[in-house]
């Protein structure tokens, strides 16, 4: 199902890597980026760093669906326990709505 190529910034590169062997075998937690810098983002943000801790998830993915770049610096400053995923071709929104059908 999630067979595809994304982009994961690592070292400071973006590096393209095949998505479902990235996540296999560990606990995650994926989200979908929303604006990034408002009050409540935020909030919610904080939020989900506080459960990598507390529910024992190896990674939490924030998910870009657009082809910003700047976006993954952005997850890199505020959050460096997350980790930035960029998928332009929007396969993992895809792929959400085909299970939904």
């Amino acid at each position: 199902m999630f067979n595809y190529s994304v982009q994961i910034l690592q070292n400071d590169k973006l590096v393209d890597t095949n998505f479902a062997d990235y996540v296999a075998n560990k606990k995650i937690l994926v989200c979908p980026n929303i604006n990034f810098i408002q009050k409540p983002t935020l909030k919610y943000f904080q939020y989900v760093d506080s459960l990598i801790d507390s529910h024992g998830l190896d990674e939490v993915l924030i998910i870009n669906s657009t082809k910003d770049v700047f976006f993954h610096k952005m997850v890199e400053s505020y959050f460096p326990r997350f980790t930035s995923v960029g998928d332009s071709s929007q396969n993992y929104i895809n792929a959400l709505v085909k299970t939904r059908k």
